[in-house]
């Protein structure tokens, strides 16, 4: 009985090392996905062409944002304090996000009032 015993421990053991030699591959294949992902991510940067595309429609999106929130819209107000904050075709101002979603709150701008909220102080 004991002789039993030890060999269905041994092959319980035998089968999750098999097990999980057999799986690591996926693992494997995880990592290999991330790294490519940061990889592509890094190649398209500011200083490529598609990354010149993709940041000019923040850019663009920034520039009409920004020319409503002066006229007091407070959706854009609100957009236009998330581009500041995220740094969403411009470059990260956390004093000019706090002021735009301020300004936003200010005219009962719900999600203004919900952000400022959450974050705090920043």
């Amino acid at each position: 009985m004991g002789v039993l015993f030890h060999l269905g421990v041994l092959c319980l053991v035998g089968y999750l090392i098999w097990y999980f030699w057999a799986n690591i591959w996926i693992y494997v294949l995880i990592v290999a996905l991330i790294m490519v992902a940061i990889f592509l991510f890094d190649q398209f940067g500011e200083n490529t062409k598609l990354g010149r595309i993709l940041l000019g429609k923040q850019v663009k999106n920034f520039e009409k944002n920004k020319m409503a929130a002066e006229q007091g819209n407070p959706n854009a107000q609100f957009e236009l304090g998330i581009s500041y904050y995220y740094g969403h075709g411009t470059k990260t101002n956390k004093e000019e996000a706090r002021n735009w979603l301020y300004e936003a709150a200010k005219q009962g701008h719900k999600e203004a009032t919900d952000f400022l909220k959450t974050k705090g102080r920043f």
